[in-house]
């Protein structure tokens, strides 16, 4: 049940309506939280809320912790208002959603992950009074054709939040939640979405084991990854089959001042042979290989995987396909991430910053079809650009697509298609590199790979610049890699990768990347002899 609690201490404070002040000028906005055995990513989570004015409410949803969340570890903020669910054994994120929802009363819901951290940049170009219609989810991929749900991050209108029904809540657990709701609003008439802004946001890091809500031993990773993935193949296939039911009987759940009333029964078979394999086959799974991890040595279990193809699915069996097939699928734009104008000027804004002249030669590592290259071969000196591709396909769009002929006859851009970093092809040292959302798809060992062989080809004092996605702990990447993966690491690992290769590394961090990417330098400071 629910039970609105106080700071913890025998004497319940029982909150009702809305305590928090609203003072003239703030907008009428809610703030949504929920947590399920998060407390140490929520306490962090709500103080950086806390010291954000633009709000009139932080709605803190804790769902049968264990312990419970306490209002007394929380900031000391009167526009907190912590609500306990008992009783619920199960993680319900789409249910706890929307009972966070029914208990919030302001205009805009900005709904906010327990391990996601705002920052100052994000609450200083937060506007959702002037939101834009259709424009939604920060870095969810909703907006950025990539990563759907990601980040669970979003602002929307209370009354066309409910007004689909919310979250479908036939889902369980992980995955889908945000994308079918997203789908289901862009269906509803007169929505309107806030533009939230593409910086100031920091997540948490988590592994997958902490999601199953118990204390797994460490070596349960190698098999959660697969079974989350089943987890969210579960709620794709009940979202299908049932988004019409929901469409119908999710608005009037939110006219009802029960919240905890049931689910309505449904004739829907399919979602009911679903939630069996969840009751029968996935969750006695998870028990099952918890117990085996024990007894089992990581590189065994590692072979299990190997041997029935599933090393490294969950990873990729979601992610939209790489190589040709993916640019002949997603376009030679949508394929490198899109935002296309947008990281075109800003990774030539950067290196302009750096130092960039139109003498120098610059490599692009990665270069992919020519989102950067389309602005720098104009402004180099002909032959100064060089871009090294591992996908033809992309080169060749980009040359076809991004760039007047007149302007690749007089500029000679140097295009190179290798997909093992064979620097030792374009046959000159180069002034300064770069590598853009590259890192961001590798795992370590190739990393490694690139900055070795990169070396001999810079000249002395010239600088490689990577981004990367950065975490606080060293975090589980995929084995292989992948255009469309997922891939991060922490500020020690990057600068150890300088070391290994024999590179001086510097941390920049933030360069106003739009999801988020941090920025690397690594810098060559021995001499070289000259090329003949």
């Amino acid at each position: 049940m629910l039970d609105p609690i106080g700071d913890g201490s025998d004497q319940m404070e029982v909150i009702k309506g809305n305590q928090a002040p609203s003072p003239q000028g703030i907008l009428s906005l809610s703030v949504i939280t929920v947590a399920q055995n998060r407390t140490e990513h929520l306490l962090e989570s709500a103080a950086a809320i806390a010291r954000w004015n633009g709000h009139r409410e932080h709605i803190i949803l804790d769902w049968n912790s264990s312990p419970a969340i306490l209002r007394g570890d929380l900031p000391d903020d009167p526009r907190i208002r912590l609500v306990r669910v008992e009783g619920e054994k199960q993680w319900w994120l789409t249910r706890a959603y929307n009972q966070a929802v029914k208990l919030s009363q302001e205009y805009w819901l900005l709904k906010v992950d327990a391990d996601c951290v705002l920052e100052n940049a994000f609450f200083e170009a937060f506007q959702p009074d002037r939101a834009t219609l259709q424009t939604c989810w920060h870095h969810s991929g909703l907006a950025s054709e990539s990563n759907f749900g990601s980040w669970g991050l979003f602002c929307v209108e209370r009354g066309a939040f409910q007004r689909c029904g919310g979250f479908n809540e036939w889902l369980f657990g992980w995955g889908f939640d945000d994308t079918d709701l997203y789908e289901r609003i862009l269906e509803t008439p007169n929505t309107t979405l806030a533009l939230l802004p593409k910086c100031g946001v920091h997540m948490l890091h988590h592994d997958n084991i902490s999601r199953f809500g118990a204390n797994y031993p460490n070596k349960y990773h190698l098999w959660a990854g697969w079974l989350l993935e089943a987890q969210r193949q579960g709620n794709i296939y009940i979202a299908s089959c049932s988004r019409e039911a929901w469409n119908k009987i999710g608005p009037e759940r939110f006219e009802r001042t029960s919240q905890n009333d049931a689910l309505p029964s449904t004739t829907w078979l399919r979602i009911k042979r679903q939630r069996m394999l969840r009751s029968l086959v996935i969750q006695p799974m998870q028990k099952m290989v918890s117990a085996i991890s024990l007894l089992m040595p990581d590189y065994l279990i590692r072979m299990i995987l190997k041997m029935v193809g599933l090393l490294d699915w969950p990873h990729c069996s979601t992610l939209p396909p790489h190589g040709e097939e993916g640019v002949r699928s997603l376009g030679h734009r949508r394929y490198v991430g899109g935002l296309w104008k947008q990281m075109g000027t800003l990774q030539f804004e950067f290196l302009i910053e750096q130092g960039l002249k139109p003498n120098h030669r610059l490599l692009d590592i990665g270069c992919g079809s020519l989102r950067l290259g389309s602005r720098l071969i104009p402004y180099l000196q002909p032959g100064n650009y060089i871009g090294i591709e591992k996908e033809q396909s992309l080169l060749d769009a980009g040359l076809l697509y991004e760039l007047p002929d007149q302007v690749i006859k007089d500029r000679k851009p140097v295009l190179i298609q290798s997909s093992n970093f064979e620097f030792e092809l374009i046959q000159c040292y180069v002034d300064m590199a770069i590598a853009n959302s590259l890192f961001t798809h590798l795992p370590a060992e190739h990393i490694l790979i690139c900055l070795k062989r990169l070396k001999p080809w810079l000249k002395q004092g010239a600088c490689l610049y990577a981004s990367f996605f950065e975490v606080s702990h060293e975090y589980e990447n995929p084995i292989y890699p992948h255009d469309h993966g997922f891939f991060a690491y922490t500020k020690a690992q990057m600068l150890n990768f300088g070391v290994e290769a024999g590179l001086t590394a510097h941390y920049i961090g933030n360069w106003n990347h739009p999801r988020g990417q941090k920025m690397m330098v690594f810098e060559q400071v021995s001499a070289h002899p000259a090329l003949n």
